[in-house]
């Protein structure tokens, strides 16, 4: 009777091991252990801008990104562009714009391949930050020349991450 048992408990076993292999290996969610939803990192695979080349006295620079995946609730992508990195050229300028720069802004979501086009204003007060206007004045408002990133970040109530960067120069004012 116990050598019966034992086999009938191993032609179990053997049996089980066959019906999982047959179903891929895969666990079926069940009630006792519901699949959780996975959700995939978010991740951004090009950013350009335009205007090409960059000049100090434009007032708005196109900026395009493509994601790679949406990103959860209460989290957003987020675009700054950091001006006069190398040595500034004297002239009062404002070393930072972002979008979005305001509440009423909607927050940049993103989505599997979704590319997402803002635009940054350059020589708006409501752009940049108040210490910065305090130090420069509101008249003044342009990008620094010299070295420039633009950076997309990934937001989240804990902090930000760099999702992608680009390097160019802003050139001088054109003369008209």
């Amino acid at each position: 009777m116990n050598r019966s048992l034992s086999s009938l408990c191993l032609v179990a076993a053997l049996l089980a091991m066959l019906a999982t292999s047959c179903r891929g290996g895969k666990d079926e969610p069940s009630s006792e252990n519901p699949a959780l939803p996975t959700q995939a990192s978010p991740g951004v695979s090009s950013l350009s801008y335009s205007p090409r080349p960059y000049y100090k006295d434009m007032t708005k620079m196109r900026v395009r990104f493509t994601t790679t995946n949406p990103v959860p609730p209460n989290r957003a992508y987020t675009v700054s562009l950091f001006t006069g990195l190398s040595h500034r050229d004297g002239t009062p300028c404002y070393p930072e714009f972002a979008y979005p720069y305001d509440y009423n802004d909607p927050p940049l979501r993103g989505g599997v391949g979704k590319t997402v086009s803002v635009t940054l204003v350059t020589d708006a007060p409501e752009t940049v930050r108040e210490e910065d206007i305090d130090k420069v004045g509101r008249n003044d408002t342009h990008a620094c020349t010299g070295r420039a990133r633009l950076v997309v970040r990934y937001e989240t109530p804990q902090g930000s991450r760099v999702m992608r960067r680009l390097s160019f120069r802003i050139l001088p004012a054109r003369s008209h």
